[in-house]
């Protein structure tokens, strides 16, 4: 196994670039916290801050770190593809016409939808179902359980082919010919995908024993997520007077800097040597964390 940076002359590799170029590896910390975790790292520049931040890629599997420029906890986890449209009845990639965005009147229950280009509605993407679950717990339509609350009558919340679902666009208000709909089923995936999420994150603070100031929200799926909503589905901490920053493509930008600067491909060597890899799957912790985190804290109960 190789886990230090690599150089490779890119016509040995096929890639017809410039005659004398070359491609080059940044180095990796685990089999499942790879390179793009260290570019990660190296975009946000919270290797040399002396603020203790929380990096989380979020994604299918989620890297995250934690730290500052004494020292840095890193771990991953399988978060399955529910953040990015993936086992949702209505999910899609983040493409045209995906909602992101959800707001509900907590008086009316009526919805408010904000779609990709602000195309009519043809399904959900992550961000879109994360918040449509922060807007539902808001409302009291979701209890702590992940159950929807029977309690609320609204002809948006009904029986479905698969259990109970809230209805977020009506069949002749999108093109599908169906009502696009939040199921129980999709709550459950959201709910696996942050509670395995969150227990990374609980562990990684149990470790370093600090107090987070930054929250660092990596990847596609990251960038669009609205903090308040991945707080209210309690996907990260809550901590008072935390700075929570949407990076984007933190990976893609570090592998930028690390190309156009020397320096920052000797900052990745050193960052791959500082960080500390937590195996989750060897914690006796994880188990119970990831239960207690599918919990919505924020919601009311039964």
């Amino acid at each position: 196994a190789i886990s230090s940076a690599q150089e490779y002359n890119a016509r040995d590799l096929g890639l017809e670039i410039a005659p004398s170029g070359y491609v080059y590896f940044p180095p990796v910390k685990a089999g499942f916290v790879g390179s793009d975790a260290v570019a990660c790292l190296l975009s946000t520049g919270m290797y040399r801050s002396r603020v203790p931040s929380l990096m989380i890629d979020i994604g299918t599997n989620g890297e995250i770190a934690l730290g500052d420029r004494n020292s840095i906890v890193c771990c991953s986890t399988a978060a399955g593809p529910a953040f990015e449209g993936g086992h949702i009845k209505w999910g899609m990639r983040a493409a045209s016409g995906a909602i992101e965005r959800v707001r509900i009147d907590p008086h009316t229950l009526e919805v408010s939808l904000k779609t990709i280009h602000n195309n009519s509605p043809i399904g959900i993407c992550g961000s879109g179902l994360i918040s449509s679950v922060a807007e539902l717990i808001r409302t009291g339509c979701i209890l702590q359980s992940g159950h929807f609350n029977d309690i609320i009558k609204t002809p948006r919340l009904r029986k479905g082919e698969e259990g109970s679902e809230f209805v977020l666009s009506w069949k002749q208000e999108n093109p599908t010919g169906h009502d696009i709909v939040i199921t129980q089923k999709d709550i459950a995936e959201l709910q696996m995908a942050k509670g395995a999420i969150r227990a990374g994150i609980s562990i990684l603070m149990e470790s370093l024993g600090r107090r987070v100031r930054r929250i660092y929200l990596a990847g596609a799926g990251g960038n669009y997520i609205d903090p308040l909503d991945a707080q209210t589905v309690d996907l990260i901490p809550s901590p008072s007077n935390c700075q929570i920053i949407a990076c984007g493509n933190a990976a893609g930008h570090g592998a930028c800097l690390a190309l156009v600067d020397m320096k920052k491909r000797r900052d990745a060597e050193r960052i791959a040597g500082k960080m500390d890899y937590i195996e989750l799957a060897a914690s006796p912790r994880f188990q119970d964390l990831f239960v207690s985190h599918m919990f919505f804290p924020k919601a009311i109960d039964s």
